[in-house]
């Protein structure tokens, strides 16, 4: 299953946290401006995702068909609340604030436990042996289906291979007051950044466990 609307979110929320560092660098006006209409139209795109019936994004676009407990859905159909609509409440907070006021509030309504992995970046640690996730129905009828992943299973996750989770504990580190771990896994997150190979998202998804169960 291609995961595109998540990536896409993660990819500009993190660069929605480093717009305010890159409004003080010396960069010229025209970059600026291109800088700028990236992030609105990431904006639009989220927006164009979002069901008010629902208070979520939907998953993505992508055609095809996916079995969820013996019911088929459309990508369309299906929602993540962790990780696609958490990370998507705080990208779209500077550009569509009662969007994503009710998408924080839908979350909220859910009463989840944490993650386990994306609360690190809200400055939350996070454990420093991550594992791969478990999928959870948390709602679900013949329309529509949302989802959440917990970082909770017994087996490990192999985030030493790829850049985004390297990130992850790199800012785990941080948080921890280990300077020295988050300097060097940032610095192994720019090398997997030079290898395309390692982009693929999920970088989990080859390791996830694959039983659904309800919440």
């Amino acid at each position: 299953m291609k995961r595109q609307t998540k990536l896409l979110i993660i990819i500009y929320f993190s660069a929605i946290i480093l717009i305010g560092t890159l409004a003080v660098l010396n960069y010229s006006s025209s970059y600026k401006m291109e800088f700028a209409a990236d992030h609105l139209s990431a904006a639009d795109y989220l927006k164009g995702h979002f069901n008010t019936a629902v208070g979520l994004i939907y998953e993505s676009e992508d055609t095809g068909i996916q079995d969820i407990n013996g019911v088929n859905y459309s990508h369309n159909q299906i929602y993540y609340i962790y990780s696609d609509n958490l990370l998507a409440t705080w990208a779209l907070e500077p550009y569509a604030p009662i969007i994503s006021g009710e998408i924080n509030q839908t979350i909220r309504s859910y009463n989840l436990p944490q993650n386990g992995l994306f609360e690190v970046l809200f400055g939350i640690p996070i454990p420093m042996n991550i594992s791969t996730p478990n999928q959870l129905v948390i709602k679900q009828d013949s329309d529509m289906v949302i989802m959440a992943e917990f970082h909770n299973s017994s087996t490990p996750l192999q985030w030493e291979q790829y850049g985004d989770t390297l990130i992850y504990q790199s800012l785990n580190m941080y948080l921890r007051g280990n300077r020295t771990a988050a300097a060097h896994y940032f610095y192994e997150a720019t090398i997997c950044g030079m290898e395309k190979e390692s982009m693929t998202w999920p970088p989990s998804k080859m390791e996830r466990t694959p039983t659904i169960n309800l919440l």
